[in-house]
């Protein structure tokens, strides 16, 4: 498959055991179940015809089956249970993996100071993180800050306003709802309107 399977080769491994010992007692039930009904069991070797159909009634030939039935049942649980947690162990392998990614792509998300670290979206402002009136003008005209999933919600003042799941942005600026956005970009334009 690919690189995770090299991880947690112990656990792989044993459990493969344990699927392929779950497996022969599974097939030795089935075996036994058959022969346990077609003989008759107990029955069988009491009637004078050992094997014979006409002596041992259907529910004797049931009857005598079933121990075969749970061995098997019992079987086919163990290899449900070894695919399960074969299934965990994938899921532990996959789980280190986006990590990985997510920590590799934090580093080059650390630049930008308004980005998490974690997620890559927008964080919601600080005081330091407030633009100046140089950097709105360049804001305003690229808006390249903006998250990727953003999408324009209105055009105030020939200023977009994006929104996202996490809130609203104008430039790299994140609000909590449009109206503060608004706000944002009023008093934006009385500063360099000045």
């Amino acid at each position: 498959m690919f690189s995770a399977e090299r991880e947690y080769t112990t656990a792989r491994s044993l459990l493969g055991f344990v699927e392929l010992i779950a497996w022969v007692v599974a097939v030795l039930g089935l075996i036994l179940a058959l022969v346990g009904f077609a003989s008759g069991g107990v029955f069988g070797m009491m009637s004078s015809g050992f094997g014979s159909r006409s002596h041992v009634p259907f529910l004797a030939r049931l009857v005598s089956a079933i121990p075969g039935m749970i061995i098997a049942y019992g079987g086919f649980a163990g290899v449900a249970w070894a695919q399960v947690q074969r299934a965990t162990v994938d899921t532990a392998s996959m789980t280190r993996m986006i990590l990985e990614l997510t920590r590799r792509s934090a580093a080059t998300n650390r630049h930008n100071s308004t980005t998490s670290p974690i997620s890559g979206q927008a964080k919601p402002p600080t005081k330091k993180s407030q633009s100046s009136s140089a950097d709105w003008a360049s804001d305003k005209r690229k808006n390249s800050g903006r998250p990727a999933d953003a999408l324009v919600e209105e055009e105030y003042k020939g200023v977009e306003i994006y929104k996202t799941n996490h809130g609203n942005y104008v430039g790299e600026q994140w609000f909590p709802n449009i109206d503060r956005a608004r706000k944002f970009i009023d008093g934006q334009s009385d500063k360099s309107g000045q």
